[in-house]
């Protein structure tokens, strides 16, 4: 790394601050400002990082001279936030997603491409100790060629849904499928390939509890590889599961689905081509370093934050770029679109390419906010 030091600024001083405390553990950084709308989140973060400066407003924090933003702020909001860094003059680490429109999406990378500072999405489920040996035993062709995936996000978070203050908060509207960086951008990475179409669908209004409009979204992705993923998202079931499983030409894997999550389960096929009978092969990732297992997440945490940093101090592309960002983000805003309209196949654009990007300049639609606030 850089001997030069890195000034690090937050907004969002919740989720902000953890990921603030694992980029000040790396040598030569330091936490200089953080930002948050509620007073006993900003009071928080002074007592944790008693030398930064602590404001509520975002424009005076942009104010301040720092090099790298850590973006966890509400989700909605995290485009035009990422875009007014960049134009700062910040480099910018972002929670997922990316942002929350086409529109958004285009502002994001052309800012990038115009300011020259770097971006990366933190999406912190490519960095498993799973997801390491799924690419792994991908790259090494022991599946064959990719044919279909199967990943979930099922995450019961109707406790989250408002705030403490009883008020709304956008989990408590957000289209679940909206949010699925998380399982997707896991799998992406793993078969190491791009969404090309989506299929939605989705169901709502039942689960107990839950304000959401939508309780589970379901969408079936054409990868550029030929392949399909199959992904299914809630915030209401009554399960936590990022489980998933890969089939390829000569054989399939999947996770550990009542166990700890991280094991996986092997069938390659057999000499006599009865793959479905042959006994799994376990494959059980390493354990976390100990740097990993103080980050959370199971050690995931950790790694984002890192390779972002040394991207900043060495000038070098961070390894989930800003066109990466969009692979993962766009997916889940155009399944909810084909929802609406009952499953009909959508495009997801590539934002590497700029007709794709004048084709969704303005295309700012976005789900109705069912009158929350957050």
């Amino acid at each position: 790394m850089s001997e030069r030091e890195i000034r690090v600024g937050v907004l969002g001083a919740a989720r902000g601050a953890h990921l603030a405390a694992l980029a000040a553990s790396l040598p030569g950084v330091r936490v200089v400002a953080g930002c948050d709308r509620l007073p006993e989140r900003l009071e928080a973060f002074q007592g944790r990082f008693p030398a930064a400066r602590a404001v509520a407003d975002w424009e005076d924090l942009l104010a301040v001279p720092f090099d790298v933003l850590i973006l966890a702020s509400d989700c909605p909001d995290h485009g035009p936030q990422a875009v007014a860094a960049l134009e700062a003059g910040k480099h910018v680490l972002s929670e997922v997603t990316a942002f929350h429109t086409p529109a958004e999406g285009v502002a994001l990378v052309e800012a990038v491409e115009g300011t020259g500072r770097l971006y990366m999405m933190a999406e912190n489920t490519c960095y498993r100790a799973r997801a390491g040996e799924a690419r792994r035993l991908v790259a090494a062709g022991e599946l064959g060629e990719f044919v279909y995936g199967q990943c979930e996000y099922i995450h019961d978070i109707r406790r989250l849904m408002q705030g403490a203050d009883g008020s709304p908060h956008w989990r408590g509207w957000l289209p679940p499928v909206y949010y699925t960086s998380h399982p997707l951008g896991e799998m992406l990475s793993i078969v190491d390939a791009r969404p090309v179409s989506v299929s939605g669908l989705a169901v709502g209004g039942k689960m107990e509890g839950s304000p959401n409009p939508m309780d589970l979204g379901a969408m079936l992705v054409r990868l550029d590889n030929g392949g399909l993923v199959h992904v299914v998202a809630s915030f209401a079931a009554a399960r936590d599961s990022q489980w998933l499983a890969i089939y390829g030409t000569r054989g399939m894997l999947e996770a550990d689905r009542w166990g700890d999550g991280a094991t996986l389960r092997l069938r390659r096929e057999g000499a006599g081509k009865t793959s479905g009978h042959e006994p799994s092969a376990v494959v059980a990732p390493a354990a976390p370093t100990a740097e990993e297992a103080r980050a959370g997440h199971g050690g995931s945490d950790y790694h984002p934050v890192r390779l972002f940093v040394q991207a900043v101090a060495e000038g070098t592309p961070p390894p989930m770029d800003v066109y990466t960002a969009c692979d993962y983000t766009l997916p889940g805003i155009m399944a909810y679109r084909s929802s609406c309209r009952w499953g009909v196949p959508l495009e997801v654009p590539d934002l590497r390419d700029p007709a794709a990007r004048d084709r969704y300049r303005g295309d700012d639609a976005r789900p109705a906010r069912e009158g929350a606030g957050e």
